[in-house]
């Protein structure tokens, strides 16, 4: 069964780890593979714990020293295109929203990992499905260019870029 995810999240501002809201301050994180249990993502859209039987990493974007996930990717090696899939994605509930988010830049940064397993892998493209009304937001936000009806990719310096910025700045 081919399950389809589209991708559905804000690329609110490219960030050198991510901006607690609140204070303006740059937080430091790590990202972590994830043996995901439903106790996780209790209030998610998703469910997450899906993934791993699908074939699929699951990595968490955590606030060094804080207790929590703020958002979530699901990643898959493609060795075939010589590239990494972005399967699904997905900021914290607390993440969401203009108004109400406590840390900006979940997005950008999840995608920025999602390239920088490409990169370590020997690969140079990171690719998604978007929904239709967020291709246009990708094309700006990340350079992401559109290469089939809601495929994305980002290669080239746009891919360079999202890796030097979060992983080798």
């Amino acid at each position: 069964m081919l399950i389809q995810s589209l991708f559905d999240i804000e690329m609110d501002e490219l960030t050198p780890c991510l901006l607690d809201s609140e204070t303006g301050k740059i937080v430091r994180t790590t990202v972590i593979k994830l043996s995901i249990t439903s106790a996780d993502c209790k209030g998610w859209r998703f469910d997450w714990t899906k993934e791993k039987s699908r074939g699929h990493d699951v990595y968490a974007l955590t606030v060094d020293g804080i207790v929590g996930i703020q958002g979530l990717i699901s990643l898959k090696i493609d060795h075939a295109n010589k590239a990494v899939f972005g399967v699904l994605i997905e900021a914290a509930p607390h993440n969401v929203g203009n108004k109400t988010k406590k840390y900006i830049g979940v997005g950008p940064h999840l995608v920025a990992f999602g390239c920088w397993i490409a990169k370590e892998a020997g690969y140079d493209a990171f690719y998604f499905d978007a929904k239709t009304n967020l291709i246009e937001h990708y094309k700006q936000t990340l350079s992401a260019i559109n290469i089939s009806d809601q495929r994305m990719v980002i290669s080239g310096e746009a891919f360079e870029r999202l890796v030097t910025a979060y992983y080798e700045g």
